[in-house]
């Protein structure tokens, strides 16, 4: 019995010792697996990846935007010219609230790796190239066309002028391009140039103003009328009776000219008052006397009012020529007479030359 008993116990030993070992191994396998979720991962920041996309004045480019310098001329002193950078750097855009700091000595951009993201670096262009056009005008060196170069922030001055009978209209820009033109200096001023931009100037034809005016006569139809630069422009006036032979005389430089019954200018230039004054009408009678003399203090020619009587005081050469029965011959047909000395001509309507031959004495 007592061999039994020694044995029993020895197998429950045996039994205890197991599950004790048991339990250990399951204890430190247990200690192991938690130590084993709990680790840190192996994530780097070097797995994020960061993708580029780069814009000039908000327009996409294909590659990254390298600085460079640009030579400019001062405008302010003749013959200096300064060395410029072409680009400036304006913001920047990631996905994924990725954020980053630009560095304008190094000329790149560090962002801050949280996350894998796409960001969008932004440039300005400090200079644009503008092309200035004329419409109707020239400008320096008088072509039709110049390109400028534009600083940002700052404005350029380009000289237009109208061609002669023209006057500015208006100005205007392509991309948002803004210009000013002052009419007195004659100058386009360029105030800003976000981008590359076309800038045309238009000048449209002037129109001005004609009048007439007239003194000693009337007008026939309108006194006033308008018209563009170089154009025909005339006027039908008529003289007050016993008037005629008029002169036309126009301010402001404008030239006019008498053409049969009208007064026309040929060429509209200026604004313009034109005065046409007639004069009362005189003729002038020339006598030629034969076998006679003037006496009396007449002479061979008189100045005649339109419509009045012209008279000369001549005699014949007496013995020898009779005073009476002269031959009388004019250029015209007027009606005249001869009375004693008294040679008369009647209403004069224009000039006149006249012949009077004293007949010789019939002798006895």
């Amino acid at each position: 019995m007592k061999k039994k008993s020694n044995a029993f116990g020895y197998i429950l030993l045996v039994l205890f010792t197991a599950c004790l070992a048991g339990g250990i191994i399951g204890l430190m396998a247990n200690k192991m697996g938690t130590k084993s979720s709990n680790a840190p991962s192996d994530t780097s920041t070097e797995d994020y990846k960061i993708n580029y996309k780069y814009y000039i004045d908000d327009v996409e480019v294909l590659t990254p935007v390298n600085q460079e310098i640009v030579e400019i001329t001062n405008e302010e002193f003749e013959g200096v010219v300064e060395n410029k950078e072409l680009y400036s750097f304006d913001k920047y855009s990631c996905t994924n609230n990725v954020e980053g700091t630009w560095d304008n000595e190094t000329w790149e951009f560090t962002p801050n790796l949280t996350a894998s993201a796409n960001c969008r670096l932004y440039f300005i262009k400090n200079f644009h190239d503008v092309t200035v056009s004329a419409v109707n005008g020239v400008l320096a060196d008088e072509v039709r066309q110049v390109k400028v170069t534009v600083e940002k922030d700052k404005s350029s001055l380009v000289d237009v002028s109208p061609i002669e009978g023209y006057k500015f209209s208006d100005v205007s820009c392509t991309h948002d391009a803004e210009a000013t033109y002052d009419k007195e200096t004659e100058k386009l001023t360029i105030i800003k140039a976000p981008k590359d931009a076309n800038c045309t100037v238009s000048f449209g034809i002037n129109e001005y103003k004609a009048e007439i005016k007239v003194s000693n006569g009337t007008i026939i139809g309108e006194d006033t009328k308008s018209g563009n630069y170089g154009d025909r422009i005339t006027f039908k006036t008529e003289p007050a009776a016993n008037y005629g032979n008029p002169t036309v005389n126009c301010t402001n430089e404008q030239e006019a000219k008498i053409i049969e019954d009208e007064i026309v200018i040929e060429g509209l230039t200026n604004d313009t008052v034109c005065t046409v004054q007639y004069g009362i009408l005189r003729h002038t009678v020339n006598i030629n006397v034969k076998n006679g003399d003037f006496i009396l203090g007449s002479t061979s020619t008189q100045q005649v009012m339109n419509g009045r009587n012209a008279s000369f005081n001549i005699s014949a050469k007496s013995p020898q020529y009779q005073q009476s029965g002269a031959e009388i011959k004019c250029d015209k047909n007027v009606q005249t007479s001869m009375a004693g000395e008294a040679f008369i001509i009647y209403e004069v309507e224009s000039d006149l030359n006249c012949e009077i031959t004293f007949i010789e004495t019939q002798s006895e």
